[in-house]
């Protein structure tokens, strides 16, 4: 046998055995993912299995037996949470006024709306741009300017224009900071201050919360109701915090927009009330946007003002991220006496993501899913001598 035979005959004996070797590999891998996968599915019946007998056998379930359901719970609530009681599953509650944004017109129309009024002397120059486009606005003073001689005639004049004046607050603080008697104050006492600029007992339907704080309160809405305001009043758009071609560009019928009274707002209005006339735009005031009459006129000293009483909630809302509300309050100072805030937390009515985890490690606790939002389930056990205490 020559040289080369022998290493053709050699070259194919490595040949066979790599391909040997490889079978052998494939086989023991199918083997291996063939035992993974009894594996998983005895795994996946034994989890059924054990899932089913709990729901069968209540006792097995990790809650202990004497956790009540909120139906079943015999524990009075507190009188200020009495809004548990309801049964509803929706974050807004049924009393709640309307709070306008965009709301649908028919046609191109839009209000512009001028809030604070700090800087007196551009508020005239504000009416003049707008009378000399045959446009309206609505203004949102707040109270306490109006101190001031030039902001009180600029607001005779604009009324006296057809211009509408609504509520801003008497002091610009939000909501959730205040007492339920110094809400009330703030409303009622920034309308005697616009009614003693005019002169007039006039009748406003919308306030602005300062912030746009507050709009899913039940406490806000009960007590605009009380003193007779119809809606509350967002915007769509801060003119105030984007630049002229940005706010050109949001130009859409039934759109709210939001400018104050500074040099800046002043000059991008010279620019754009006009604009807007030019693309077709009817400026009108914001009871003409949404469909409403007129503010009411009386003469001076016609109105009662309605007398104070303290709020007992008498509904249920959802509390999630991001809302500011009294309630909130509540629930904080419960997790914060359960040990699911930390006790020098403080119970300020902003819904964060430090009350968001708190609440889903509460949940969590207690068998519930945790979604981080207070539904009537989790807050009718918190409120309850079935929660569970956690520590930090």
């Amino acid at each position: 046998m020559t040289m080369n035979e022998r290493q053709k005959i050699l070259a194919a004996k490595r040949k066979r055995a790599a391909y040997l070797k490889k079978k052998k590999q494939q086989k023991r891998m199918l083997i291996i993912l063939a035992c993974v996968l009894f594996a998983l599915a005895v795994a996946v019946i034994l989890i059924f299995a054990l899932t089913g007998s709990d729901k069968e056998n209540p006792a097995a379930s990790s809650l202990p037996e004497t956790t009540m359901t909120p139906e079943a719970s015999p524990t009075p609530l507190p009188s200020y949470l009495s809004y548990l009681n309801i049964h509803s599953s929706s974050p807004k509650f049924e009393s709640a006024l309307p709070v306008y944004h965009t709301p649908n017109v028919t046609g191109k129309m839009i209000a512009i709306t001028i809030d604070d009024c700090n800087e007196d002397w551009n508020v005239q120059k504000i009416i003049d741009l707008a009378v000399s486009n045959n446009a309206k606005l609505t203004f949102f003073p707040i109270g306490n300017q109006l101190t001031s001689k030039d902001l009180r005639q600029a607001l005779k004049n604009a009324y006296a224009a057809g211009f509408e004046i609504e509520n801003h607050t008497v002091n610009h603080i939000y909501q959730e900071k205040l007492t339920d008697e110094e809400f009330f104050n703030e409303v009622l006492n920034q309308e005697t201050a616009v009614r003693s600029a005019l002169g007039v007992d006039y009748k406003m339907n919308f306030l602005r919360l300062p912030g746009g704080n507050g709009e899913e309160d039940p406490r806000v809405h009960h007590y605009l109701k009380k003193l007779g305001y119809k809606a509350i009043a967002d915007w769509y758009y801060s003119g105030t915090d984007a630049d002229i071609y940005y706010i050109k560009k949001r130009l859409t019928p039934g759109a709210i927009y939001l400018f104050h009274t500074t040099n800046e707002d002043y000059q991008k209005l010279k620019e754009f009330i006009p604009y807007a006339v030019s693309q077709g735009y009817q400026l009108v005031t914001l009871n003409e946007l949404v469909g409403y009459a007129e503010n009411a006129v009386y003469p001076a000293g016609t109105i009662e003002n309605p007398v104070f009483s303290e709020y007992v909630y008498s509904e249920y809302i959802v509390m999630k991220k991001g809302m500011r509300a009294t309630c909130i309050k509540h629930l904080q100072s419960r997790l914060i006496e359960l040990n699911y805030l930390p006790a020098d937390a403080v119970a300020d009515g902003i819904f964060g993501s430090q009350t968001e985890e708190a609440v889903k490690r509460f949940q969590s606790a207690h068998n519930l899913e945790a979604t981080g939002a207070a539904d009537l389930s989790m807050q009718a056990i918190l409120f309850s001598d079935a929660a569970k205490h956690a520590g930090f």
